[in-house]
């Protein structure tokens, strides 16, 4: 049998899970009634946001039990209640999967390359973000990024970078080309090139040169959960609104991917 380190190197995808900042508090949330149920469905479209935002959470630390009282609520009048239960739907039914492969032998001083790539696994069409100039830095989002862990850390081995830095010092205005439509079943490569030689940006993050030997995971993370919508933008365009993008970004599923590979690095 094959280990999973040479089944890596043959090419193999490693599929991502979608992660939620609610997630950890799931496990001591209690059951809801059909009655409390309901009464959260009908807050979401409260006036007070945070009455709106409590029901949301609530709704989703439920979890799968409450689904079918949510696809109900689809058909509801109110377009602030119909956005809040498709979100999460989404969070519960992840739409989208982060899938990483590493390409080539892993041996000490020789460049790994990885390859992303950013999958609709729902039946319906869905809008997700390519790599941005300042997405690899924390300055905006969709935020991307890979952590290097060591089964056992030599002593005297540098530790990864945390980040490549921006390759724009403002970094670059927020394009309508920059959301992508991925029909049902298409994968986006979110660091490649496109149109008049845009993008192309963290690509840093697609390659690595291991300094020492031993068994190592490569987890890279995709976040689409800006809290604020300006967060898009790079910090100069944040005064400036979102253009013609904001209607595909409103569209973007709220949340974060992620995905790893096991590595054998050989001396």
């Amino acid at each position: 049998m094959k280990s999973m380190g040479s089944l890596l190197m043959a090419g193999i995808f490693v599929l991502g899970i979608a992660l939620d900042a609610w997630t950890e508090d799931r496990a001591s949330s209690n059951p809801l009634d059909a009655a409390e149920v309901a009464g959260l469905v009908g807050k979401l479209g409260a006036e007070d946001f945070t009455i709106r935002d409590e029901a949301e959470k609530r709704l989703f630390l439920a979890g799968k039990p409450v689904a079918d009282a949510l696809k109900k609520a689809l058909s509801s009048e109110d377009p602030e209640v119909r956005l809040r239960v498709r979100r999460i739907l989404d969070r519960l039914f992840p739409v989208l999967q982060l899938q990483v492969r590493a390409a080539g032998e892993a041996k000490v001083g020789r460049t790994v390359s990885f390859e992303i790539r950013i999958k609709n696994v729902s039946d319906r069409e869905q809008v997700v973000v390519r790599c941005l100039d300042g997405s690899t830095d924390g300055s905006r989002f969709p935020m991307y990024a890979r952590q290097i862990e060591w089964a056992e850390k030599t002593e005297g081995a540098t530790a990864e970078a945390k980040d490549g830095g921006r390759l724009c010092g403002n970094c670059n205005s927020l394009d309508e080309d920059d959301c992508v439509l991925l029909k049902p079943g298409e994968t986006l490569d979110p660091f490649a090139t496109h149109g008049h030689g845009q993008g192309g940006f963290g690509k840093w993050l697609l390659e690595w040169k291991p300094e020492q030997a031993g068994k190592a995971s490569a987890r890279f993370t995709c976040d689409f959960t800006p809290e604020n919508p300006a967060f898009w933008n790079g910090p100069v365009e944040r005064a400036y609104g979102l253009g013609k993008a904001e209607p595909l970004l409103a569209r973007v599923p709220k949340l974060k991917l992620e995905a790893h590979v096991d590595l054998e690095v050989k001396p």
